[in-house]
């Protein structure tokens, strides 16, 4: 007698009436012959809390367990029939009274494979069948395809490997011109300049730019040599287990240089030091007193010495250089004589650093100091053993199971 819809608003007779329909529901199917799964069975068969999928089950009115974009029903359902294959009613966990059609995995495969067997030989088939029958061949012709169409490849690359081992094999110009393409396209914005203002190609697309320039260049293996040390010639650059720091750079200007490498860098550092690390004058010990302040009368007595600078860190690389230069640690130098750089005496600051760091002998222990490596940060105040001198003067030193790389100047050689 109200006018809005037929709802019962009772919770517990709601309920109630639920039940009752399931408990219905139920009887007709036992009446027919059904398989009843319900209850807290039903509950466990689930695939999760948020679906209606069930674990062994495949529902025969939902297409999401079936082949193709029809429900399953659809293309064993009249094979159920001929077998007299009863379907299991699943009731639903999350709707009381709903009883859900399923059948087993095994049974659902077994089933598809019959139709799909008397596909060819029946005359009148459901479109679903034929739609199954023809997504199934084309996933078989295409796997076909696939594997003929990497078959011939793979057995080109072994053919042509044969070949070459027998000497026919040439690293052509067009060889290395694909292999430096490739390099240049894994190449940063910024080594493609660096590498753009050598040529002296001056592009607004440096990568671009430098891969044009390859592709058009009448000596692809010298651009590439050239790449291969732009990639690895950064300072920052550090130690892992694929390699030694600028191992690319050193390859490279090894071959060009031979045993002159290591007086190449030395005098490289040299002039670099003078240009960047303040030389000369400005390492001069500066004046303790201010500017046109006369000494005091007894300022030559050991109370009034002025004390000695603390040492920087451009003043310490400078001093791990001139010893590198004086000491004899570069083949063919002079005897050790007092460090200078064009005639300009260190200071006694940067004496005393040169001449620890010609002390350091491989299997020496070492405290680390410092170091501007973010990743080796967590050795400082650690010990360890110098394991030998690398191509730029710094030293690998075996700490915390690993190793890792420093300048002398970073390092203070401690009791064994």
């Amino acid at each position: 007698d109200t006018p809005g819809p037929d709802m019962c608003l009772d919770a517990p007779c709601y309920r109630a009436k639920e039940a009752a329909h399931s408990q219905i529901k139920i009887a007709e199917a036992q009446a027919k012959g059904q398989t009843i799964i319900s209850g807290k069975a039903a509950q466990e068969l689930l695939v999760d809390g948020y679906k209606i999928k069930f674990k062994g089950y495949r529902r025969l009115d939902d297409a999401e367990d079936s082949p193709t974009d029809k429900p399953l029903r659809k293309i064993i359902g009249k094979q159920m029939d001929v077998e007299g294959l009863q379907e299991v009613m699943i009731e639903n966990p999350k709707k009381a009274g709903e009883l859900i059609g399923a059948i087993t995995n095994e049974n659902a495969l077994r089933l598809i494979k019959t139709v799909l067997g008397n596909a060819d030989e029946a005359k009148a088939v459901s479109k679903e069948v034929k739609q199954l029958a023809a997504e199934k061949k084309k996933k078989a012709d295409d796997k076909a395809l696939e594997k003929f169409e990497q078959a011939w490849r793979d057995d080109l690359v072994a053919m042509t490997w044969d070949d070459i081992r027998s000497g026919k094999g040439v690293f052509s110009i067009d060889v290395h011109r694909y292999t430096a393409i490739r390099t240049a396209w894994n190449l940063s914005t910024g080594q493609a300049a660096q590498i753009c203002r050598l040529l002296d190609l001056g592009a607004v697309a440096p990568v671009q730019a430098v891969i044009e320039h390859v592709r058009e260049c009448a000596n692809p293996s010298d651009i590439h040599q050239l790449m291969i040390m732009v990639r690895d010639c950064a300072a920052d650059h550090y130690r892992t287990h694929v390699g030694e720091k600028n191992e690319g750079l050193h390859l490279i200007a090894g071959i060009v240089f031979g045993d002159a490498l290591a007086q190449v860098i030395t005098d490289l550092k040299t002039e670099c030091a003078e240009k960047y690390l303040q030389p000369r004058a400005s390492l001069a010990q500066p004046s303790t007193l201010p500017k046109k302040s006369k000494l005091p009368a007894d300022a030559a007595s050991p109370k009034h010495k002025p004390k000695k600078p603390k040492l920087t860190p451009e003043q310490a690389q400078l001093g791990i250089a001139l010893a590198m230069q004086n000491t004899g640690v570069i083949e063919g130098a002079d005897a050790p004589t007092q460090g200078s750089i064009e005639g300009a005496e260190a200071p006694d600051s940067i004496k005393e650093v040169a001449a620890v760091a010609a002390i350091f002998t491989p299997g020496q222990r070492v405290k680390v100091l410092g170091t501007e490596v973010p990743w080796w940060k967590k050795h400082i105040g650690k010990v360890g053993k110098l394991k030998a001198k690398t191509a730029t003067g710094a030293w690998d030193v075996t700490i915390g199971g690993g190793i890792a790389e420093f300048d002398a100047h970073q390092l203070q050689a401690v009791p064994a």
